[in-house]
């Protein structure tokens, strides 16, 4: 498939994410399916209301805790793979300057592209560094809040509402995370696999 077809259908996930997120946040914060708590209560007790939003909780643990342990290490890892990829080819290329049995009008162009691949790379994740950082605070911040509802009372429809909204937020990170992925294998991976086969290496030598 082709990475294009793949963006775009990336794409539309995301999108489609966004919207249920959007859609589940309007309907718990609004009196659309709760209209108040009377008529939650006529529905079921608190203890019933609760038993629900700990089932949610939990649900949503799940999913955040696989999306931490999945794709955090995994993300910092492939970025600084990818940097370390291109740098030592780099300072290679610097050691043969002035070498005699090198070509030194392609090693010279050789460095300037080594040079241009790493500002992409860094431009990249500069650009998505912020999304990140939110992304792994807001999954630090809700397992404390799911752990914080086991343990503490809090008035039942508040809880519920909040639980609601952190689980549909849950969601749309995962797919975001996926985004990120998905980029470092369109944007950054074509790059480093010219430095990991040692092609860049070709027709240096004289």
């Amino acid at each position: 498939m082709k990475s294009g077809k793949i963006i775009l259908i990336v794409a539309i996930v995301i999108i489609a994410a966004f919207i249920v997120g959007f859609v589940g946040f309007w309907l718990a914060t609004t009196n659309v399916l709760i209209s108040n708590k009377s008529f939650i209560s006529s529905c079921a007790d608190n203890a019933r209301i609760l038993y629900e939003t700990r089932s949610i909780a939990s649900y949503a643990t799940v999913l955040i805790i696989t999306t931490a342990v999945a794709f955090i290490p995994l993300l910092t890892l492939l970025w600084s793979t990818a940097m370390q990829s291109i740098s030592k080819p780099l300072d290679l290329f610097m050691s043969l300057l002035g070498n005699p049995r090198v070509n030194q009008d392609i090693l010279k162009r050789r460095i300037e592209k080594a040079h241009d691949d790493i500002e992409d790379i860094t431009r990249v994740g500069k650009k998505y560094k912020g999304h990140f950082s939110a992304c792994v605070l807001f999954i630090i911040s809700t397992l404390f809040f799911f752990l914080f509802v086991n343990f503490y009372k809090l008035d039942p429809v508040i809880c519920y509402r909040c639980v609601v909204i952190l689980n549909g937020l849950s969601i749309f990170i995962f797919f975001f995370l996926i985004f990120l992925f998905e980029t470092y294998q369109t944007k950054v991976r074509p790059k480093i696999r010219l430095y990991e086969d040692r092609s860049v290496f070709k027709d240096i030598y004289i």
